[in-house]
């Protein structure tokens, strides 16, 4: 029997999806009646002895099937496919539920069918070698066999499944696995050939000229392209002419000419020529265009991911009015940031405008023949699928299996940029490139030589954006993070990696407050920070030895001259002092700090010779800290990591204040 405990809602879902949580699950003695995924009623949808788990039911992008098959035929090599088949379910089961991961994780489906596939490959080379999943993962060897084979993705996949068997031992689940070992056999070459490129400039602009001209095109003939669709609708025989074989009306002649002359008559004959459009179909196929420039044109101007661009509404867009102009923002879901479906928003632009409006307008015309009402359409995929009209070559059935679950289009560069015009690499392009990127070999890549056309994905406008933000200094790392929909800062530098390099594509006027924070003032401000809070300060200064770097002012009973503070500020401009805050002082390092990686407080208040601790902001840091731990869970990772830093923080405050 599987208890109730065995279940997990997830937030912000309907109440009836659930998440299985691996409660009572037994890894040494699976039960083959174990559900693994419900459906979107809250009923059973997989069980563990089921050749198929079907993770549809939490899928953010409705193009793509999330099914999980185990079924497949083996070689005479491995005598027991039975064991083989479990163990590759065993394996999976540990990832979905986080059994034996340093932490709980909610991977989404996307995940889920990315491990299968690398597992699928790991399940081919032991049918080759007649061996079992667990004797090949736990192998050095083997791993090594493997790995000289596998695409450098796939590798990657493989080193991040394995990280989520940490706690894993033969007591536990049947194997144990050396990773101190395994992991290095997976690891790649570290290169900038591993983040997607940066978009150069010129070619980023001639990107959304073109892209935007298609938006504009249809917004002109919106009226008309409805009319034509609408008569597709009524008397689609009358619109594909004779070579289609459909019934007619009586009195309506069928010909190959009816489309040209409808579209003469509406005045569109000009739009249809310069598109390539001479039937409904290829209309459709013009609306598909459509829906993919304004696809590209979200995804710039918001830096959301493509399955967060999918998850969009017909409502989406918000805009409000405030004092100092108008906000716009994208509403939609994430599976990042909270590491389940999260409602949020994107902060965009007015140039996005146009580019949702066209969208919008397509989805009504693809849902027209389902007759919803207003609230219904306010439900629907800004970028439904068009198999839903009579005019789609699907001609798909108006029965929906579940009402309201919609289907998304499929709007990938690979498929719709071949329909556009290209734009090309120049020398100014790839000097950019280099730019951004200077240890990356540009030249060993043949798609990023001068005169090759640009080979644009979705991800390079995320990149881009998080690049372009960066560099021009009006955005803060803080909010890029929440524009990105990052877990951590960290992740969002990642991304803007680069930027100080990268070439500056906005420019505020000379009266912005950007200009404010050119590097020369922000050390002028870094020195005058330093006389308050160090050399002004009312009580002791210490370093990260406990050693007394400064007594208070009161102590040295003494005052700093006009021309101290002047040479202070020289050594400031010319980077023999450096000063910034941090929560238990300050840090005088003039090279950067080495350890703010590593988001201790500890790493700051000992071991430091550049620290400056203040005993009052030591202790305030403690009293957060106390706060903190107050309302987590006393028996996550995260408490005992915050409790075990508040325990050193208080035994550096009372040697300090001894």
């Amino acid at each position: 029997m599987i208890s109730a405990s065995n279940t997990l809602k997830l937030q912000n879902e309907p109440p009836k999806l659930i998440f299985p949580t691996g409660r009572g699950f037994d890894f040494l003695n699976p039960d083959p009646n174990f559900i693994m995924t419900y459906d979107r009623n809250g009923l059973p949808r997989s069980r563990f002895g089921q050749n198929q788990w079907d993770y549809n039911s939490y899928n953010l992008r409705t193009t793509q099937s999330s099914v999980a098959k185990f079924n497949r035929n083996f070689s005479n090599k491995i005598t027991d496919h039975k064991k083989i088949t479990e163990q590759h379910k065993l394996i999976l089961a540990a990832v979905q539920f986080s059994a034996f991961a340093s932490w709980f994780d909610s991977p989404s489906s996307a995940t889920m069918i990315s491990t299968h596939r690398v597992l699928r490959v790991v399940i081919e080379f032991c049918d080759q070698n007649g061996k079992y999943p667990f004797d090949v993962l736990t192998s050095t060897q083997d791993i090594t066999s493997l790995s000289k084979n596998m695409k450098e993705g796939d590798k990657s996949l493989l080193r991040g499944l394995l990280k989520k068997f940490v706690r894993a031992s033969v007591s536990n689940f049947g194997a144990s696995f050396s990773l101190e070992t395994l992991l290095p056999i997976l690891s790649g070459k570290r290169s900038e050939s591993r983040q997607h490129p940066v978009i150069p400039s010129r070619i980023l602009f001639e990107r959304l000229k073109v892209y935007s001209e298609i938006i504009n095109d249809y917004i002109n003939n919106e009226v008309n392209i409805k009319k034509i669709t609408h008569l597709s609708w009524l008397c689609h025989s009358y619109l594909v002419g004779a070579d289609f074989k459909y019934e007619v009306p009586a009195g309506v002649i069928k010909s190959n000419q009816a489309f040209q002359r409808v579209s003469l008559e509406l005045g569109l004959n000009e739009l249809m020529e310069k598109y390539n459009v001479d039937s409904i179909t290829q209309l459709s196929r013009f609306l598909g265009q459509v829906q993919y420039a304004s696809l590209m044109t979200v995804l710039t101007y918001s830096g959301m991911r493509y399955s967060e661009a999918l998850s969009l509404k017909y409502n989406c867009l918000k805009i409000k009015k405030k004092k100092y102009g108008k906000i716009r923002r994208l509403i939609g879901i994430t599976t990042k940031f909270s590491r389940k479906k999260y409602e949020t928003s994107w902060v965009t632009s007015k140039e996005i405008e146009p580019a949702v409006n066209a969208a919008k307008s397509i989805a009504k015309i693809s849902v027209s023949p389902l007759n919803l009402n207003d609230t219904e359409v306010e439900t629907i995929p800004l970028f439904i699928s068009r198999k839903y009209n009579s005019f789609s070559q699907q001609n798909y059935s108006l029965t929906e299996k579940n009402p309201g679950d919609y289907e998304t289009t499929k709007l990938i560069p690979l498929v719709w940029e071949p329909f556009f015009s290209k734009t090309f690499i120049e020398e100014e392009d790839l000097c950019e490139l280099k730019d951004v990127a200077p240890f990356q070999d540009w030249s060993a890549d043949d798609r990023y030589l001068v005169g090759a056309a640009w080979p644009i994905t979705c991800h390079q406008l995320r990149r881009s954006l998080a690049v372009y933000a960066a560099r021009s200094g009006l955005v803060r790392h803080s909010s890029l993070r929440r524009q990105l929909k990052h877990l951590s800062v960290e992740m969002s530098l990642y991304y803007a990696r680069g930027s100080s390099r990268a070439k500056s594509i906005f420019s505020p006027d000379a009266e912005h407050i950007i200009h404010d924070f050119s590097p020369e003032k922000l050390k002028k401000l870094d020195s005058i920070v330093y006389i308050r809070d160090i050399l002004h300060s009312k009580e002791n200064i210490y370093d990260g030895f406990g050693r007394l770097n400064r007594r208070s002012e009161s102590n040295l009973n003494s005052i700093i001259s006009l021309a101290e503070k002047n040479n202070i500020l020289k050594d400031f401009a010319s980077g023999l002092k450096a000063y910034r805050s941090t929560p238990v002082g300050g840090c005088t390092s003039i090279s950067g700090c080495s350890k703010s990686a590593h988001l201790s407080l500890t790493t700051c208040a000992q071991g430091c010779p550049d620290a400056a601790i203040k005993p009052s902001q030591l202790k305030h840091a403690i009293d957060t800290g106390t706060r903190l731990i107050s309302a987590l869970e006393i028996n996550s990772v995260e408490y005992r990591t915050e409790k075990a830093q508040l325990e050193d923080l208080n035994r550096i405050y009372v040697e300090l204040t001894a």
